[in-house]
């Protein structure tokens, strides 16, 4: 589990090798056991008590935003996810702490970016709901075109300003 995660909140992409170190550190962290999470919890309460110390913007059943914000684009009537929390994550640190939270209390994490996954993988009955589309860091290295990028675009965003570049995915 030693890896170096950025703490910039983007990600980087080569066409030679495919890659998202903000998608990485969200996979790394999906598989921590509860026993390796740098903080522990055992209840829902205690959840949103964890995730409320560390992340920004945390959405909560009863919350007035909630009932909106647990949906996904796709509104088809089989879809109907009711995470216990929602996390709208800002930076890849907040994405880390909320995802030690949910492990810690045994809590399902499902990622959300652009809200769009055909069959609604974004929203996760019962689990954290960590939503990334606040992460849209954007950067050309003009001399190489290597792009780094956060991962809370959705490819027509991305695909938007790699054209005010010149640039193409290939």
């Amino acid at each position: 589990l030693a890896q170096e995660v950025p703490r910039s909140g983007a990600s980087s992409w080569n066409p030679m090798v495919p890659q998202s170190n903000a998608f990485s550190a969200l996979l790394l962290l999906l598989s921590c056991s509860p026993a390796r999470a740098s903080v522990l919890v055992h209840t829902n309460q205690s959840l949103a008590d964890c995730l409320n110390a560390g992340v920004s913007n945390v959405i909560l059943p009863g919350d007035g935003l909630f009932e909106e914000a647990r949906h996904v684009v796709n509104r088809r009537s089989d879809i109907d996810s009711r995470p216990v929390a929602i996390v709208r994550a800002e930076t890849v640190d907040e994405v880390k702490t909320a995802v030690a939270c949910a492990a810690g209390s045994d809590v399902q994490v499902c990622a959300r970016a652009g809200g769009h996954g055909f069959d609604g993988d974004a929203g996760c009955t019962d689990g954290l709901m960590v939503d990334v589309r606040g992460l849209r860091s954007f950067a050309v290295d003009e001399g190489t075109n290597q792009t780094t990028f956060g991962a809370g675009h959705t490819l027509g965003q991305l695909y938007h300003k790699l054209d005010g570049h010149g640039l193409l995915v290939d």
